[in-house]
């Protein structure tokens, strides 16, 4: 279950820093936007699912 909000953390932060690399948005995201998610994983459990790649 975890695995699927940090994927959508990956893919959010992503999104917005297409500069960042995709390391530091991982490291940076696992265990502050999962929280962010966490509140909102009904809408981003399917664009987790999605981008679970």
């Amino acid at each position: 279950a975890n695995e699927e909000y940090f994927a959508c953390a990956w893919t959010t932060i992503e999104d917005k820093n297409d500069n960042s690399p995709k390391v530091l948005l991982a490291a940076g995201g696992e265990r502050g936007v999962i929280r962010i998610l966490d509140v909102n994983r009904k809408s981003q459990h399917t664009a987790g699912t999605s981008q679970h790649i």
